[in-house]
This record gives C-alpha cells, structure tokens and sequence, in this order.
C-alpha cells in the first residue's frame, strides 16, 4: 500500500521544493547549452550530478515525471537493500521486522516520490557498507571493490557522500591494521581506486571551474564572497535545537520532541522511527558482530552530520542500519519468553502499527493533493499545479504576460524550473536579501535594481514565513521591511496578486 500510493504521487508533475529548484533546472539548462558548464547563480547545479544525468534522459523527451520515476525505484532499493541485508546476516522474521521500523518513518514515502536523488545516495552508501562487511567476513576483495564502485557512486550523487567515503576508509585501514603495508596499500587500492575513479570527474571540474572542489562549501569561490558564504552557512546551522554539548547529549529526545526545527519539508511528519530508540538497549542483548560494527559506523555518520546540518533527510544512509539493529533488539528482547506475553506482542506489533500510520499520512496527502485526476487526465498539468505549487499561478501569469526581455527577482524562493529564464530565483534563500538589507537607503535600492537590470519582484508570503524561522542574522525581516516601505512609498506597483504570492512592478529605478 505504501508503495503503491507513493507511485501514485510520483505520477504527478514535479512540484517538491528542491526539484524545482536545481534536481530538474540542471540537467535542463545542460540539455539546452549541450553540456556542462560554471553556474555560480544556483551553486547546486555545480554539485555533484550523478543521479540528474539520469534525469536528463526523460527531459530530453520533455518528460519531467521520469526523474521522479528514478528516484521512486531508488526508493525501492532502499527499502529491498534493507530487507536482503538483514535476511543475509539475522532471521527471515527479523528482515521482514526490519523493513515495518524503516517504513515507520512516515516521510519516506513522500520524500521518494519527488524528483529528489537522497535514496540513490542513501542506497548506495549503505549498500557501499555492507559489501565492505562481506568483504571483511569472506575475504573476497570483489567485495572490496564493489563497495569502492558503491561508495564512488555515493560520493558522485552527494557532497555528503564524502563522509561515507571517509567513515569507511576509516572502519578499512582499522580492521587491516596488522597487514603489512604492501597489503595495505593494495586493500586501499581495491577500495579507494574505484570511488575515485567514479566520483572525481564531479570535483576536478568545480576545481577547476572554481578553485574549490566541493564548491562553494567552506572555501567558498567565484561569485561567494564572505558575506554570501556567511549568510548560507548561518541557514544550514540554524536547523536543530542547539549545538552545545547538552543538545548533544539530548539529541535522541529532541529529534522526536522538537523535529520540526530538523526538518524543511512536512515537518510535521520528518521524524524518525520512535522504535530506534531501542538501539540503546543493545548493550543488554546477545552480542552480534554485524550489528555490532554497523551501530559503531552508524555512530560516527551520526556524529559526523552533527557537526553539519542538522536536517533528518541527512541521516538518510543510517536509517536502514538503524532498522535492523532495531529489529535485531526487539527479537532478542522477546526470545525465549513466554509466546503470550504482552512484550512479545507489544514490541511488533507497535513496528506494524507504526507503518500504518505511514499509510495513514499517504492517504491523507492523497486527498489533500488529489493525484489521481492528473495522472488518469481528467485534470490538466496546469490545473495541478496551480493547486498545489503556490507561485505557479503567477508564474502563469508571467509567462502570459509580460515578454521575455523582462526579468522577476524571486525574493528567498529558489524554485525556477517553471520560471527559467525570465525569473531569478534564489537558491541561496538568503542572497538578494543579504544584499537589499545592506543598502542604506531607498535611493540605493533603485540603483540596485538598476545594475541587476529587474523588471519585477516577487513575493511568496509562505516561503518568506519559513525562511523568517531560519534567519538567525535577521536579514530576510530587514529586506522585506525594506521592500514594504518601497512599496507604500509607491515604487512597487501590484500586477498581480492571490492568497499566496504577490507580484510587483519596479515603477522608480534610479539610474
């Protein structure tokens, strides 16, 4: 049921946040150059792209649904990556457990349905873990090279793969130790040659393009200054409840307490599984070796994106691990106990009862967003999306109207797709405010708009309302106040406006 409704949803034309915003827009402007190029205006287009080439089979017929095909099937390989792994190392019961924990975190199903890469990433490192694991039982390097191809694939998908990459090359040369160093260096080699291979092209052009091989994170590079650089990085540290050692310390309770502040999408629903709790009482159960060493790894990727966003999407790779182990506790905590006991009823039934509720929420998305009309035709393309993706109608609105020498400023709205190449997004969510914040005065505000050589702005009151929660530097408040006394003073003339988005008219740029 759950796949089946996330492969209703995943027929529907693209309209998650990201998608719009680069998954679809690079391989759609690459399609239309005829290949790669430097775009510093939507630095994630720069990013590693594995995944989006794939998307740009689909979009060269003008099928933009294909992409979210993709990643559905990745989203199936997660989920089977899961089950297969588990039946490999624990019980037929324990896989079957392991999958109902996983499919008890109620966003899955709506995240695979998007024009996303996360699972494709996802799968990919954690399968990239296990083949290391078969390789360190068994002894076959195959198995070595094959989590180097994985990895490789991972890295190539994500920046974030970069940590994977890292982690296991850790657990390798730890678990190698005592070889000597012409051992060493070949088990390296079988590891590291093949993700190398694979995930460089991506990093050796934005070094390169921008003298900074995962560009523009960290170093920065063209088109970033300091400012810029700070402000982005203020947005990804703002997700969490805090970074001080006691958040630390409380992080299992307050990703379930307070998980709207880890997520960006639905975060209402964007909290794990309360089941993986458990995975604290492994220390009372029979050791195992495989859960043993995929919990410690699982703990260094946990710590690691700790030290980064704190986003729940980004703890994609551990949760299958997490689910296992989880399955794992649950069939020790009721081994040997009476077979009508209420914990031996208790535990499982909860997993089961938990993805019930993950397909719950997929029918309650289903008849808020009312799929089915599109994808069976009794709905046009653009009906749906003037329903569902808030800007759409005055994206309509500017296609219609206004010409194409014609330029729309996007204040802190990074989605372009349906607005390219009249409309200016942001991807950065903070940029053209950084800048409208700095100005000094009205006067200054005209002849920034004048350099920028912007027509229109605008306004999507959902967006900014999001965005004002993720604003620890205050500089989306700052620049809408700035606009709205640009507005009263009479510089911004409404052409068009609903409940959700307004559009303006620069009627006084100064020279």
């Amino acid at each position: 049921m759950i796949a089946l409704f996330g492969l209703l949803n995943a027929l529907v034309p693209p309209w998650d946040y990201d998608g719009l915003m680069y998954h679809l827009v690079g391989p759609k402007i690459f399609l239309e150059e005829g290949g790669l190029f430097p775009y510093p205006d939507n630095w994630y287009v720069n990013a590693p792209f594995t995944i989006e080439m794939l998307f740009t089979i689909g979009i060269t017929f003008g099928d933009d649904i294909f992409p979210k095909l993709v990643h559905f099937s990745m989203g199936l390989l997660y989920v089977g990556a899961t089950y297969m792994i588990a039946q490999r190392w624990l019980k037929s019961k324990e896989s079957w457990l392991s999958i109902a924990v996983l499919l008890g975190v109620p966003i899955l199903p709506v995240w695979a349905s998007f024009a996303y890469i996360d699972f494709g990433w996802s799968a990919f490192e954690f399968l990239a873990l296990c083949a290391m694991l078969i390789w360190w039982q068994e002894g076959d390097f195959r198995w070595l090279i094959l989590s180097g191809t994985l990895i490789g694939l991972a890295m190539g998908s994500k920046y974030l793969g970069l940590v994977g990459f890292g982690l296991l090359g850790i657990f390798l040369l730890f678990v190698s130790r005592r070889e000597g160093w012409r051992s060493l260096l070949r088990i390296s080699l079988w590891y590291g040659l093949p993700a190398i291979i694979i995930a460089c092209p991506w990093y050796l052009k934005n070094w390169l393009w921008f003298d900074n091989p995962i560009y523009p994170l960290i170093l920065g590079g063209p088109g970033w200054n300091d400012t810029r650089l700070e402000l982005y990085n203020a947005y990804l540290a703002s997700y969490g409840s805090g970074r001080s050692l006691l958040d630390f310390i409380l992080l299992p309770l307050n990703i379930y307490t307070q998980h709207v502040r880890f997520g960006a999408v639905m975060n209402q629903i964007d909290v794990p599984n309360i089941l993986f709790l458990l995975v604290f009482l492994y220390p009372l159960c029979k050791r195992n070796r495989f859960i043993s060493t995929i919990l410690m790894i699982t703990a260094g990727r946990i710590l690691f994106w700790w030290l980064g966003s704190h986003q729940t999407r980004f703890l994609l790779p551990v949760f299958p691990a997490l689910a296992i182990a989880t399955a794992y506790v649950i069939t020790r905590l009721i081994t040997g106990r009476p077979q009508r006991t209420m914990l031996h009823l208790f535990l499982p039934l909860l997993a089961l009862g938990l993805t019930v509720i993950t397909i719950y929420y997929q029918m309650v998305l289903t008849i808020q967003y009312k799929p089915l009309g599109v994808v069976i035709g009794t709905e046009s393309r653009e009906g749906f999306l003037a329903r569902i993706v808030k800007d759409y109608p005055a994206v309509a609105y500017i296609q219609k109207n206004l010409p194409d020498t014609d330029r729309i400023l996007l204040l802190g709205d990074g989605r372009g797709y349906y607005c390219l190449p009249q409309c200016m997004p942001d991807p950065d969510h903070f940029r053209w405010a950084g800048e409208i914040a700095t100005l000094p005065d009205l006067t200054a505000l005209g002849k920034w708009f004048s350099q920028m050589e912007v027509t229109h702005i605008l306004l999507s009151w959902e967006d900014l309302d999001f965005l004002l929660q993720h604003d620890p530097m205050g500089v989306i408040e700052k620049a809408a106040r700035r606009l709205l006394e640009w507005r009263d003073s009479g510089c911004l003339r409404n052409v068009f406006s609903d409940n959700w988005v307004e559009l303006y008219e620069i009627a006084c740029i100064s020279p």
